[in-house]
């Protein structure tokens, strides 16, 4: 059968009688060369169409790949459990079981050959707070496994809220003395010892108890005589509480509704003596 041109006449030979004169083959030639130029042009967009979305694609994933790595750089929350984990939070909040260069730091002193609690009991915390002079710092405390989330959430919330901190370090940098540690305005939790003035086991003995800014937040209770007994000494010009100076913890402040959400007495509330530095979690009986 003889092929036909887009007009429909054969191009060799005839079509119904009529003849093609030269013009008209140079007008189909046109014709067919426009068809083929449309297509490739069709054609080629149609490619084009196609990458253009591969090219947002990957373009979405450079980006994306950015925005990964910006995430991964945020503080992000510890979501371990109970505190048994340890794996390092990205964030700078962590708790571990306690390692041996810090057992080590604790041997004689926080952690004395005769205290009454095991060291797998203990957790070894990491978390970051702002100093006085507005810097973020990193800090370190021990404590007890059973509150070590708790810790965790609470010290992230101060920092989150930019709540001045002096700084947070092992009461073993201060050779385990409490008053020594008080008077450097030392934040710490663990420490074997027995409460102030005898009596029993502080809480601290098993790192259910915190001490915050205890410079500024003083401990206070009457003697037999009835003479002020102030701990840290130089504690004492801070027992007027209507000071309200950064970092004096008063009823309804950021550091006192941070541990009160978590279920944390404050020694400020109590009766007969006041324990201003002083947070405490109640655990349920036998629970240590």
């Amino acid at each position: 059968m003889p092929r036909r041109s887009i007009a429909g006449a054969k191009i060799n030979g005839s079509t119904g009688g009529y003849g093609l004169s030269d013009m008209n083959k140079k007008i189909i030639k046109l014709m067919i060369i426009a068809a083929v130029v449309s297509a490739l042009v069709a054609d080629l967009g149609a490619f084009s169409y196609a990458l253009s979305p591969w090219r947002q694609l990957t373009g979405k994933f450079s980006r994306g790949s950015e925005m990964e790595i910006q995430k991964r750089e945020q503080p992000r929350g510890n979501k371990q459990g109970d505190g048994n984990a340890g794996a390092a939070a990205e964030d700078g909040f962590e708790a571990s079981p306690v390692p041996k260069d810090v057992a080590d730091r604790m041997a004689g002193g926080s952690y004395p050959a005769d205290a009454g609690i095991p060291l797998d009991e203990l957790r070894f915390i990491k978390v970051l707070y702002i100093d006085f002079d507005g810097n973020t710092r990193q800090g370190e405390l021990v404590a007890n496994k059973l509150v070590a989330d708790d810790l965790l959430d609470i010290f992230r919330i101060l920092y989150e809220k930019k709540y001045p901190i002096a700084q947070i370090r092992l009461i073993d940098d201060y050779g385990a003395d409490d008053e020594k540690s008080m008077a450097a305005n030392n934040t710490s939790a663990f420490c074997w010892r027995e409460i102030a003035g005898g009596g029993g086991m502080s809480l601290h003995s098993y790192g259910v108890a915190v001490d915050i800014n205890p410079l500024l937040n003083p401990y206070m209770r009457l003697s037999d005589d009835g003479s002020q007994i102030v701990l840290p000494a130089e504690g004492e010009k801070y027992l007027d509480r209507s000071q309200r100076l950064p970092g004096m913890i008063v009823e309804g402040d950021a550091c006192y509704e941070a541990f009160a959400s978590h279920g944390w007495e404050w020694g400020g509330d109590w009766t007969g003596m006041k324990d201003y530095q002083h947070f405490s979690k109640p655990l349920p009986e036998g629970a240590l």
